[in-house]
């Protein structure tokens, strides 16, 4: 290839064959054997460069070729020998070896990466070094005919960083093109700003020292101050203190007489003290009989509550004992014999007959009966809610009492569209639900005295039980 060629050129005289290293460039990009990222990469590298200057692959790569390989399973895999192992180990490179591989598998090519470093530099001039005292460098490996087994190696630089083989393409992506004075340029700059910072450092740290000199020296000058002005205080004060001295003395004498008071009152009051303290026993001792006498009453008042809890159960018991009486005579007086003063009634059952006076009075005979049971089931379903609670609390004579709320909207609508009569017989359903159901809003059975319009005793459901129920004789 024409890189090639001047590449080789360039290694004899690096000064008259960069221009025609670029001329080649030129041609091979417009030939479109070289890519344009890759010209213009190689391109920005260059023009920082002196035709006077040897170009190197930086960090530092070397590459060696010629590697032997053999054919398995269709692709080509490098068998490296006893010779490149002797020469990593002569070099003593620290960094990893790179062997490149195309599609038919190994190229026969590596590259060596040695680092960054001057010492890596020094490596990888020994190692050019020791193959071309061999014969075995980069000169030879280009002008070599015929078939050779040993191995070449050398120092990437231009020529085989813009290559358009394997070892161009590898060498783009691990580094670029540098020369001596440009690495040795940008260590000078790291160097000069390490040293700058260095500088701003140590000038901050004598900033800080000379602060704290300064403060150390004005807290010196502050604390002789206060000392002086702390000696000038004491000198004024000193007639004040004397003065104070002979009053503690003065004082002294009269704490003397007032101790000698307290001596006697205290013991004075410790002779009152013990009095109170005989009382306070003779006291004790009649509390604790007292506590006593109440531990006995205690243990009766035990005895009266177990009696009392007796009694309690045996209450309840008698209460479910009536109960199931009174549900056995409800059950006996189903049957109410007509003008009976004591019977079952049924509390909160709608009574039908103003239903069907109320119909009849707006519809013929023939369905007035069937519109009136309608009416009557629709205002029992009304009662059976629980939602609907036209029932308000009103004070009477200052106290309050639970009436039928007027304003509702049904019972005002029954009064105003079905009359009085089916009105009264909805409230009066309404209040006895709330009374004798209030929680189930359901018609219970209750024994009623009809006589005097309220709930029978069981006494008088028994009576009069027995007074309509004649027993039948017994047969001799």
């Amino acid at each position: 290839m024409e890189v090639d060629r001047v590449g080789g050129d360039l290694v004899k005289d690096p000064a008259n064959s960069l221009p025609a290293l670029l001329v080649a460039i030129n041609d091979l990009f417009l030939n479109l054997e070289l890519p344009l990222a890759i010209f213009m990469q190689i391109v920005s590298s260059m023009e920082k460069i002196s035709a006077e200057e040897e170009v190197f692959v930086w960090p530092w790569v070397g590459v060696i070729v010629n590697i032997p390989t053999e054919l398995k399973d269709g692709h080509y895999v490098g068998a490296i020998g006893s010779e490149l192992e002797d020469m990593l180990n002569i070099v003593n490179i620290p960094k990893r070896v790179q062997h490149l591989c195309n599609n038919q598998g190994h190229s026969g090519t590596a590259l060596i990466e040695f680092g960054e470093d001057w010492s890596s530099f020094n490596r990888a001039m020994c190692y050019e070094k020791t193959y071309e005292a061999n014969n075995h460098g980069k000169k030879q490996w280009q002008g070599k005919k015929g078939e050779n087994s040993h191995l070449y190696g050398w120092i990437a630089r231009v020529d085989d960083y813009i290559s358009t083989n394997i070892v161009g393409e590898n060498l783009r992506k691990i580094g670029d093109l540098r020369t001596i004075s440009d690495i040795m340029e940008e260590e000078d700059r790291k160097s000069n700003r390490l040293v700058g910072n260095l500088v701003k450092v140590i000038e901050k740290k004598n900033y800080l020292l000379e602060t704290k000199n300064k403060s150390k020296e004005t807290e010196c000058t502050r604390k002789e101050g206060t000392s002086q002005n702390i000696s000038n205080i004491f000198e004024k004060l000193r007639p004040q203190l004397e003065q104070e001295k002979r009053g503690r003395r003065s004082a002294n004498g009269r704490k003397k007489v007032v101790e000698k008071k307290n001596e006697e009152r205290e013991a004075r009051s410790t002779t009152r003290c013990n009095g109170i303290i005989e009382n306070l026993k003779k006291e004790n001792k009649t509390l604790k009989l007292e506590i006593k006498h109440l531990r006995e009453k205690n243990g009766e008042l035990d005895d009266l509550e177990a009696l009392n809890q007796t009694l309690i159960v045996k209450e309840l018991k008698s209460n479910d004992e009536l109960q199931d009486a009174r549900k056995e005579l409800i059950n006996g007086l189903k049957e109410r014999a007509e003008n009976a003063t004591l019977g079952v009634k049924l509390l909160g059952e709608l009574d039908n007959k103003p239903f069907q006076e109320a119909m009849k009075r707006k519809h013929k005979f023939d369905i007035a009966d069937v519109k009136a049971s309608k009416l009557c089931t629709q205002w029992e379903e009304y009662l059976e809610d629980p939602k609907w609670h036209p029932i308000k609390v009103v004070r009477i004579n200052g106290k309050p009492q639970e009436v039928i709320d007027d304003e509702d909207e049904k019972l005002k609508m029954a009064k105003e569209v079905y009359g009085d009569e089916v009105y009264n017989a909805v409230t009066k359903a309404l209040l006895e639900l709330h009374e004798y159901n209030p929680s189930g809003r359901r018609v219970v059975q209750e024994l009623w005295n009809y006589s005097q319009g309220r709930k029978a005793t069981l006494k008088e459901g028994v009576a009069f039980l027995m007074k309509h129920c004649r027993l039948p004789k017994r047969k001799r």
